[in-house]
């Protein structure tokens, strides 16, 4: 085999005195006295020699001694460092270069060629290989997810880089994947393309581009460590219009789900017509999978019968209105929320924005006039609940405009189907979500369009309610603290305590609100007074953070961030450490009009 051999490979294990990590010269700060190229000779400078107990191993040794800052090009790219182990799986003609920095950058020496003779398939074993590529000596297909096997909506997801600092294999939270029917990419015809991974006498990928006809053959590397992969004389199976969104469509790439059956590959898109840099994630399944999938039958909507019994005795106390943050969303037949992550109408992608003013006086009553009578804002009539959550409406529902091409609606028989209950922290109904059953161009059910609507009760307080509690741990034994959960019931001041101990640094000390800004994303949690063991620690609320909690709609003060304290707290810790007992005094409105953060 050739030199372009050694680029297909993966790089699967490497240590000696370290990590095999990834560098530029330019991360080399002492400089070497003067050599030249001539002088990097294998043999005389440095060494490469194979392992005497598995001729696939090679060391890397540089002999020109300490305080040299030494760097090698691999065919598993560059790396730093006196010695340095290659792992090579396919026989072949490979090469390495050794260089040196001079103070006024790297001098590299001619490329060092040697011959691995053998195949090394301890290497490349393994379940992850076989879930890849099929295994050693075998191949695997993959083709684009057409949203109706079970794994993802479409071929296509979207994620935020701010909710994704650390991209990684089981690491990517995406917040939009269209559908298969939207034709997302604008190329009807790239659902019949498909790339081909293989194991057999070297690591060969292909791909075949439904759309141009044309086949594109390389190589590719597989980090089973960092869930990376690269390809080389081949780029990545996308659609072709897509072409223009990276720069390189052979390197970048992050593996961030492998099964048997699915393939998730991300990258940064580059900045664009399309809209800035943003992740993008192409969704795949192996063709064995897809040509054998059977569709499984729908079990039908699924509502836990006390949360149906709940909603029959409280929905004829409250006049149910749209959510004006998310009014909408598309569910699975069984009843599944499509798109969770819809948290906020800003949340949305564009072309579904929510519009609030069309809807923000819409409501429908229960009960009124008489007991099975229901009136909306225009119309009226009588309606039934059946024991599985449908309603029937005898005149339906105001036809109004929601969004782009999202109007509400009945479905079949003026019937609307309950799809989920939500009851807040005290266990009365507050969220209702309303579906109306959506068909194919054959008439076959597919989908529901989800309505959600929010209780507003007469009498008393018409306001939700929501957990509001203290929470502690530190970043040594990670040993998690959190306090009673104190209720709120609208705007007010509420006291909230966390009793236990911890004298190991560094403490973190946060506050949560769970829900409140699903609701109220212009609500304020204002800090009032920080009792640590019965001290009283002096603050200034504007200095402390504020941020969503580990869900989006989750409101948080970040009393105590170790990784960010405070100004006010001049950098000690140790204010937070405690034996006994820390109290938070806080001032919570729902509406300042002003976003939390």
């Amino acid at each position: 085999m050739k030199k372009q051999i050694n680029y297909l490979l993966m790089l699967v294990a490497l240590a000696v005195t370290g990590v095999f990590t990834s560098c530029s010269p330019d991360d080399y700060s002492l400089a070497s006295p003067a050599i030249i190229p001539a002088e990097l000779v294998e043999g005389i400078s440095y060494t490469v020699t194979p392992d005497p107990n598995n001729p696939n191993i090679l060391v890397c040794k540089s002999d020109l001694g300490a305080g040299r800052n030494v760097a090698w090009q691999t065919p598993f790219g560059l790396t730093k460092g006196d010695n340095v182990t290659l792992q090579i799986p396919f026989p072949g003609e490979y090469e390495v270069k050794f260089g040196v920095d001079t103070g006024n950058g790297f001098v590299w020496g001619a490329p060092f060629k040697f011959t691995v003779s053998d195949i090394c398939t301890d290497f490349i074993s393994g379940e992850t290989w076989e879930m890849l590529a099929g295994g050693v000596g075998k191949s695997k297909t993959w083709v684009y997810d057409n949203g109706q096997v079970g794994c993802k909506e479409g071929a296509l997801s979207y994620g935020d880089p701010a909710a994704n600092p650390s991209l990684g294999f089981h690491n990517f939270v995406d917040n939009w994947t269209p559908g298969y029917s939207e034709n997302h990419c604008s190329d009807a015809a790239m659902y019949d393309s498909y790339m081909v991974f293989d194991l057999d006498n070297g690591a060969n990928y292909s791909w075949y581009n439904s759309s141009t006809g044309e086949t594109q053959t390389g190589t590719y590397s597989f980090n089973e460590q960092s869930y990376t992969v690269e390809f080389v004389g081949a780029e990545l199976m996308h659609p072709s219009t897509w072409d223009q969104r990276l720069l390189d469509w052979r390197k970048g790439f992050q593996i961030v789900e492998l099964s048997e059956n699915q393939l998730r590959i991300a990258y940064i898109r580059i900045a664009g017509t399309w809209g800035g840099e943003w992740v993008e994630c192409f969704n795949y399944v192996s063709k064995d999978y897809l040509d054998n999938y059977v569709v499984p039958e729908p079990s039908g909507i699924q509502i836990d019968p006390a949360l149906l019994a709940a909603l029959s005795t409280e929905m004829k106390y409250a006049a149910w209105k749209i959510d004006e943050e998310v009014p909408y969303d598309w569910f699975t037949i069984d009843g599944n929320r499509k798109n969770p992550s819809w948290q906020t109408a800003s949340g949305y992608p564009a072309a579904y924005k929510p519009t609030p003013d069309s809807y923000s006086d819409f409501n429908i009553i229960f009960c009124s006039p008489a007991v099975n009578d229901y009136k909306t804002s225009s119309l009226s009539g009588t309606y039934t609940l059946s024991d599985n959550g449908l309603f029937t409406l005898s005149n339906g529902i105001d036809n109004l405009s929601l969004g782009a091409g999202v109007e509400l609606k009945t479905g079949d028989g003026n019937t609307l189907q309950v799809l989920a209950v939500d009851v807040d922290d005290v266990g009365r109904v507050t969220d209702l979500w309303l579906g109306a059953m959506e068909k194919d161009m054959a008439g076959k059910d597919i989908e529901y369009l989800g309505y959600h609507f929010v209780a507003s009760y007469g009498g008393g307080s018409s306001l939700p309610s929501f957990a509001l509690s203290i929470n502690y741990n530190n970043t040594n034994s990670w040993s998690a603290i959190t306090g009673p959960t104190v209720y709120t019931s609208g705007d007010g001041v509420y006291e909230l305590s966390l009793t236990g101990s911890n004298q190991l640094m560094d403490p973190c000390v946060w506050i949560d609100c769970a829900k409140i800004l699903g609701k109220y994303p212009n609500c304020a949690i204002t800090i009032m007074k920080i009792v640590v063991d019965g001290k009283e620690i002096p603050f200034v609320d504007g200095d402390i953070s504020k941020d969503v909690g580990d869900v989006e709609t989750t409101a948080r003060r970040y009393v105590c961030n170790p990784w960010g304290l405070a100004a006010c707290f001049n950098g000690d810790k140790t204010l937070f450490l405690f034996d006994s007992e820390i109290k938070i005094t806080v001032d919570v409105k729902y509406d300042t009009g002003t976003p939390f953060h």
